[in-house]
């Protein structure tokens, strides 16, 4: 027999018949927005909750109508596997779509090589113009890295209030050290590029030069178990976008 669970909030619904699984967040209403998923999509949907003003009353209801972590975890872990989760808690549409928080640092990329002013001045308009972020190369270079931080967050878990905690704990440190190495090698890329378009005779900075200015590692935070990788590219793409949404 089939155990079928279905309940919803002002922000959220969640529908489980078997292994079929329908989830929504927000509504246009008042929230302006909507997103959808099916069992797929468990990683970004736990993670909005999270993230969400709605996250005790989710558990509330998931205590009040019988759906425990275990019913959907072999899911969830399915669907980490396959790289569900890491769009979302590395920035989601905020950070990967609308660039917020993404502003490029001139100043921490400038090498302070011999140039004139008006040299400078030209160098950091042309830096503005080649910085940019793309989620599929972000994803190529730390994906397995933070896709193992999710899956220790999920297996480290008992029910929901313990999953949010988990996922918590490691948010913050993914951000802090995957995206913000990852930020970092972005304004070197991209000071290169300026000044290789701005003086290209003999302005340009060395691979030594660049190996001086390499980014800082950052510390994890509580709950990451790893050193982020020190590697960046300079290839351009697009990101992913694909039924995104945040809460």
């Amino acid at each position: 027999m089939k155990k079928e669970i279905s309940f919803s909030g002002h922000n959220y619904s969640f529908d489980k018949e078997g292994d079929k699984i329908k989830l929504s967040l927000g509504n246009m209403t008042d929230a302006g927005w909507f997103w959808d998923g099916d069992k797929n999509d468990l990683a970004d949907y736990f993670i909005r909750l999270k993230n969400s003003k709605v996250r005790d009353e989710f558990i509330a209801d998931a205590n009040k109508n019988g759906l425990k972590l275990s019913d959907v975890k072999a899911q969830l872990i399915k669907d980490i596997q396959k790289g569900d989760g890491v769009y979302t808690i590395s920035g989601d549409n905020r950070l990967w779509r609308f660039g917020e928080g993404d502003e490029p640092d001139f100043d921490s990329a400038y090498d302070d090589i011999d140039r004139t002013p008006e040299e400078k001045e030209k160098i950091e308009d042309e830096f503005y113009n080649q910085y940019e972020t793309s989620f599929d190369e972000f994803e190529k270079i730390y994906g397995k890295d933070i896709r193992r931080e999710l899956l220790n967050a999920v297996n480290s878990s008992k029910d929901f209030e313990e999953l949010f905690s988990e996922i918590e704990e490691r948010e913050s440190g993914i951000q802090e050290s995957f995206v913000r190495e990852y930020r970092g090698n972005q304004e070197l890329e991209a000071f290169g590029r300026a000044v290789a378009k701005v003086s290209p005779d003999n302005k340009k900075p060395s691979s030594d030069d660049k190996n001086q200015k390499k980014v800082t590692e950052f510390s994890p935070s509580v709950g990451m178990s790893l050193n982020p990788p020190s590697r960046s590219t300079a290839r351009r793409s697009t990101g992913r976008g694909s039924r995104r949404g945040s809460v």
